[in-house]
């Protein structure tokens, strides 16, 4: 049996490692911190490292070596693969991409899908090389997004749906025909959704925009950014208001309506209106009918930057 290491995050690959278990000689895992954490006190029958950016460059070479590594499988993780190691002889490095490739490249391919309201996306396996998700491509399956999906929803779909991957990996995996190269069109390469990225920009972006990084930005990033009355607030669901003539003229991030029982809703800058479905702020992680109840009211607004005015912060 090959023998195999696994190096990511224990929830993008609960799957893949128990396969591996059964599969192949699995002689380790380097799990992220948080992942160690749960697994480091079971009884198995491979070592467990702690991902960093000195195991990665310093200890990882002598563990390839040391076990006779035949494929890393990474997946989940944030460093890149140093060059000297991917020219180990007989040790193959194999990525498992939650995204489409060429298309998703970078960081968080699943954030990205959600927040450019892509429909679908795609578990693309391709190995590594020395340059960020360009390797060639072993196979990738396709799957739809469901209007709506948050990052949550979609990430455990992904996971559930390496079912069976480690299988087919190695029947391809000694087949250099079975490699295919990158397509050279709609080429993305996508950076770390921080700061602004997580903002809503009520000037610029629509019902659609906003709705769609609002998802993106469910659980993984505590909800989308924005400012009410000087307060730093994130939303976690919206929902748009269908059949509503477009209300033009009125200020992006306006309160329209809120109501005790109704709830809470907002002007978008092309008119539609958003239902606040659940915000959350230092008065908890509450439903628009219950910030309506806390003071939220007709005529505030939401806003892009922060003001310099401190009234009513939730």
């Amino acid at each position: 049996m090959l023998k195999t290491l696994f190096i990511g995050s224990m929830s993008a690959a609960a799957i893949l490692i128990k396969e591996l278990e059964v599969l192949t000689n699995l002689e380790g895992v380097a799990l992220d911190r948080a992942s160690y954490n749960k697994v480091s006190h079971l009884d198995t029958n491979y070592d467990k490292h702690v991902v960093s950016k000195d195991f990665i460059n310093k200890k990882l070479y002598d563990v390839l070596l040391d076990n006779e590594i035949d494929i890393v499988f990474i997946c989940g993780l944030a460093y890149k693969i140093p060059a000297y190691l991917l020219k180990i002889p007989n040790t193959t490095f194999l990525n498992i991409h939650f995204g489409k490739l060429p298309e998703n490249r970078g960081a968080d391919p699943v954030f990205w899908t959600l927040k450019n309201g892509d429909m679908e996306t795609a578990i693309s396996v391709h190995k590594i090389d020395e340059n960020w998700d360009t390797g060639k491509l072993l196979f990738k399956k396709n799957l739809s997004v469901i209007l709506g999906e948050t990052y949550g929803m979609l990430y455990s779909k992904l996971v559930l749906q390496t079912q069976g991957f480690v299988k087919e990996i190695l029947d391809k995996v000694g087949k250099y025909s079975q490699y295919a190269e990158q397509s050279i069109e709609n080429v993305n390469y996508n950076p770390k959704p921080v700061g602004e990225k997580l903002f809503i920009d009520w000037e610029n972006q629509t019902a659609d925009d906003i709705e769609f990084l609002v998802n993106a930005c469910n659980p993984r990033y505590s909800g989308a950014g924005t400012y009410y009355e000087g307060g730093e607030v994130r939303i976690l669901e919206v929902a748009q208001v269908s059949g509503q003539e477009p209300m033009l003229g009125r200020i992006s991030g306006e309160i329209i309506h809120a109501h005790p029982y109704e709830g809470l809703f907002v002007v978008c800058k092309d008119g539609k209106l958003l239902k606040i479905n659940v915000l959350n702020s230092d008065a908890g992680l509450l439903s628009g009918v219950k910030y309506v109840n806390l003071g939220m009211c007709l005529g505030q607004r939401f806003t892009t930057h922060i003001s310099k005015v401190k009234e009513h912060v939730i």
